[in-house]
């Protein structure tokens, strides 16, 4: 099993109606304390998620379920059918309103202040994965969203279309292990590394940057 974020114990709380469990996730040196998630349990295996990046004002939930999808491997010439535990949902619309509101606009500054969130929910949907012994991770993408599934592509092993009641929509799924962790961690890294150099750089020549360098820019990213 994962041991993702080792002395990070969890505060569960019940809320007044006694029907659904919330629970905050902490702050670890990966997720800094700008980013606030939480989620309730709405029922047995579903799963309302919501998160908030405080510092740039981007916010969205999901809702997930808790699945048991039946696999079929085959081992020695013989075919093993068995369960599969698995997380799944729809990749949700993020309003990007109020990021263009606080941040001074320029294309590759919210692109990447939207990719490091999204980075951030996945790194929180797979801790949450360790916690529930869950193996895989599936989410689904509408057409208005592709965009955003690129992102997603470094981590992923299997792609395919589904038909849904909204239309044809693309799953992707993505093995909530260790090396999982590992990939997503190092890209995080490099993409902080790549975007503090670009700022820096550039920040003489484009005016945009030097605003967020001044009043905006946080240490981990």
């Amino acid at each position: 099993m994962l041991k993702l974020i080792p002395n990070a114990p969890k505060a569960l709380q019940q809320n007044s109606s006694g029907n659904h469990k919330e629970e905050h996730t902490p702050p670890n040196n990966f997720s800094p304390a700008s980013l606030l998630s939480h989620f309730q349990e709405l029922s047995k295996n579903l799963y309302v998620f919501s998160f908030h990046d405080i510092h740039h004002e981007l916010s969205c939930e999901i809702t997930l379920e808790l699945k048991n999808n039946f696999a079929l491997t085959e081992k020695d010439g013989h075919e093993d059918s068995h369960f599969v535990p698995v997380l799944s949902g729809d990749f949700p619309t993020i309003d990007l309103q109020r990021l263009q509101c606080k941040v001074p606009w320029d294309d590759y500054l919210h692109v990447l202040l939207v990719i490091r969130f999204h980075l951030k929910i996945l790194e929180q949907l797979l801790l949450f994965c360790q916690e529930k012994d869950v193996l895989n991770l599936t989410l689904t993408f509408e057409e208005a969203n592709l965009d955003y599934m690129e992102v997603f592509r470094h981590f992923f092993i299997a792609e395919a279309q589904v038909l849904t009641a909204t239309g044809e929509q693309t799953k992707v799924l993505i093995p909530a292990n260790e090396e999982t962790y590992e990939e997503l961690f190092q890209f995080m890294e490099r993409l902080a590394h790549d975007f503090r150099q670009n700022l820096w750089r550039d920040q003489k020549i484009n005016p945009a940057f030097r605003q967020y360098l001044k009043y905006l820019s946080l240490p981990e990213f």
